[in-house]
């Protein structure tokens, strides 16, 4: 099951993976604009499929999946 997190709870989850991550939650706002990154939207709510923002950050290939609740 995949785990989606909000921007702020996504970026917590890279900090524990590298605690001296340079990351911040702009960046990932960015990727999940450029739809980059795996996200459900709900309106102004982004939540980041974590496994997909780990894999992007490793240089997996992956096409992202963008889902828009309305």
């Amino acid at each position: 099951m995949a785990k989606f997190r909000t921007i702020a709870k996504a970026l917590e989850e890279v900090k524990k993976i590298d605690p001296d991550t340079c990351l911040s939650d702009y960046v990932l706002r960015r990727l999940a604009s450029e739809e980059k990154i795996s996200q459900i939207q709900s309106g102004n709510k982004t939540l980041i499929e974590v496994e997909s923002l780990l894999d992007f950050l490793n240089g997996v290939e992956f096409t992202p999946k963008i889902i828009k609740l309305s």
